[in-house]
């Protein structure tokens, strides 16, 4: 069953495949993309502490991403997240007295949207092969604080070599005049 998204501002009639929505980020009618109904997740908590995030990653994404395959989603996930972080585990559990945290800040700008953002690039290079869509792709993000640092730390991988998205796409960050 292939798990569809459709606009938060319209109706299911008008649903999109998971790489369809990816590449085209905001719906026509200004909306986000939501699925139109609850995907089960393949998740036993008790069995989190043995998997690695990328093990976890795996198993959320592929409830959600339903139209991309097995190994479409372990390429994206593999590299993604990777050396580029500080930490194997990507996103820690530090335990304190009673406490546990879990630890945000190991991406490349101790940011906690390096995760969603070191992804992104991958899923829109195979969203973008699923749709046989070729043409440029522009990254176009405004900020006042982390978010354009972790759009431009993360934009050297989505335009080197490395990566097959780096072939006519750009990323362009626009920040606030500070006056």
């Amino acid at each position: 069953m292939t798990l569809l998204y459709r606009s938060t501002r319209g109706t299911a009639d008008t649903a999109l495949t998971a790489s369809a929505a990816i590449l085209q980020g905001l719906s026509p009618d200004g909306g986000l993309y939501v699925p139109t109904e609850k995907p089960q997740l393949d998740l036993n908590l008790n069995d989190l502490p043995d998997l690695t995030y990328q093990q976890v990653a795996y198993k959320v994404l592929s409830a959600f991403l339903t139209d991309f395959n097995d190994d479409e989603l372990k390429a994206c996930i593999n590299a993604a997240y990777d050396d580029k972080f500080d930490d194997n585990a990507i996103a820690p559990v530090s335990h304190h007295g009673k406490d546990f945290y879990l630890e945000l800040f190991h991406g490349p700008t101790i940011a906690f949207k390096d995760l969603a953002l070191s992804i992104l690039p991958h899923l829109m290079t195979t969203a973008a092969k699923k749709q046989h869509f070729d043409k440029q792709i522009v990254i176009l993000t405004a900020t006042s604080g982390d978010t354009g640092k972790a759009a431009m730390a993360a934009s050297p991988m989505w335009l080197t070599p490395r990566s097959s998205f780096s072939i006519r796409n750009k990323v362009s960050v626009l920040f606030k005049n500070s006056r």
